[in-house]
This record gives C-alpha cells, sequence and structure tokens, in this order.
C-alpha cells in the first residue's frame, strides 16, 4: 500500500514523463519535414517545374510521416488525459515508445532516398508496428485493475482507447504486405489511416455509464421507489 508521499512521487513523475514526451513529438515532427529537399543554386522556370514535379514522391512520404507521427500524438494526449500516475515499468515501456518514436525521421528518409527499395519502405512500417504495440501495451499495463489511471474510466473507454493505439500496427502489417505485391501502392495505404479513426470515434459518442454513475443512478431509483411506497 502506497502512503501520500509515494503517491505524490508517482504523480511528479507522471507530470515529468508528459513534458519529455511532448518535446520528443515536437521534435520527431519537426526533424521529419526539416528531411526536405531545397534547390542547391537558382533554376530557370523549367528546371523548377521538374524539380517540384521530382520532389512530389518525397513530399507524399513527408507527409505520411507527419500524419502517422501527428495521430499517435493525439493517442497520447488522449491517453495522459486518464493517466493519475505511473511507476517504474510503466515508464520503460513509455521511453522504449519514445525511442521508436525518434527513428521514426530516419526512416522516412530511408523511403525518401531509397523510394525503391523495398526493406525501406518495410523498414518504416515496422518501425511504425513497435510504436504502435508500445503504446498498446503501456495502455494496457496502466489500464490494469486501473492501477495507473482514473479509478472511475468506463470500461468501454479503456476498451476504444486499445482499440485506438491497434490502428496503425494493423495498418502497417497491411503495408508490408503491399509493399511485397507493389511497392506504389505501398505510398497510398498510409493515406486508409483516417478511417478506422472516424469509425472508432463515432462509438466513442455514444454516451458511457461510469460505475460511479451506475451507482448513483440505482441509489436514486431507489430513494424513488420508497418515496412512492411511503
Amino acid at each position: 500500500m502506497l502512503n501520500h508521499h509515494d503517491e505524490s512521487n508517482l504523480q511528479n513523475m507522471l507530470h515529468h514523463l508528459g513534458r519529455l514526451s511532448d518535446m520528443i513529438f515536437a521534435l520527431a515532427m519537426a526533424l521529419t519535414i526539416l528531411g526536405c529537399q531545397l534547390p542547391q543554386s537558382p533554376m530557370t522556370n523549367q528546371q523548377t517545374n521538374h524539380f517540384l514535379f521530382n520532389q512530389l514522391n518525397s513530399l507524399s512520404n513527408y507527409a505520411i510521416a507527419f500524419i502517422t507521427v501527428g495521430f499517435y500524438w493525439i493517442d497520447h494526449v488522449q491517453q495522459f488525459k486518464y493517466y493519475r500516475k505511473t511507476n517504474e515499468i510503466h515508464l520503460w515501456l513509455y521511453l522504449i515508445y519514445l525511442l521508436c518514436l525518434f527513428l521514426v525521421p530516419y526512416s522516412t528518409a530511408l523511403t525518401v532516398y531509397l523510394p525503391q527499395s523495398l526493406w525501406a519502405k518495410i523498414w518504416f512500417s515496422i518501425n511504425i508496428f513497435c510504436l504502435g504495440m508500445l503504446s498498446f501495451l503501456s495502455w494496457t499495463y496502466a489500464s490494469y485493475n486501473h492501477q495507473l489511471i482514473d479509478r472511475n474510466l468506463a470500461l468501454k473507454t479503456i476498451k476504444l482507447m486499445a482499440c485506438n493505439t491497434l490502428v496503425e500496427p494493423l495498418l502497417s502489417l497491411l503495408t508490408i504486405g503491399v509493399a511485397f505485391f507493389n511497392l506504389s501502392l505501398w505510398d497510398w495505404v498510409w493515406f486508409l489511416l483516417p478511417i478506422p479513426y472516424i469509425i472508432l470515434h463515432k462509438f466513442d459518442q455514444k454516451p458511457t455509464i461510469t460505475p460511479r454513475e451506475f451507482s448513483a443512478n440505482n441509489s436514486r431509483i431507489t430513494l424513488d421507489s420508497n418515496s412512492h411506497l411511503n
């Protein structure tokens, strides 16, 4: 049983982890965009058009990486909304998660500089898969018996959050299969990413009753019944 001092330390650790995570997310997203190539010398209009046309594939890869990290950042914000504390195991899970996140700009650069390489694309997909699975593991560990999250968080919300973390790993497995058949299609599969999130968001709009609300409603019904009987 933790005393008040230990609880306070675990909560402070959570605040530090949140700040560190925000900085690494911002840095990873910035490094992804900073990888864009720029012309090294002045160009004619024809050369500029040719340069921009050749950059379309690279820009799509940067967009994929940025959007992917953006969805992970949304998941991260939603999870931290429900966290109440952390512990050593959860810290290590999240630190490894942040390590995988920091590898995304490198993985993106590989797909840009090696656009026809099957293994460069598979490496990117594996990077995203590991990132998602670590997010799933950290949330599953934290939500087990509500040990690190809000005690009154509904089971439906916990399951929806877990499903959110599995969207990108499942999509990354699909992209690996697609890459073996058509490298060009690999890029386009990633743009399907918003669709499952929209579907899950629809489920999340339905009203949820927490255990505390359920108990309060039952008590209110009992009191109303007793008053009518009297």
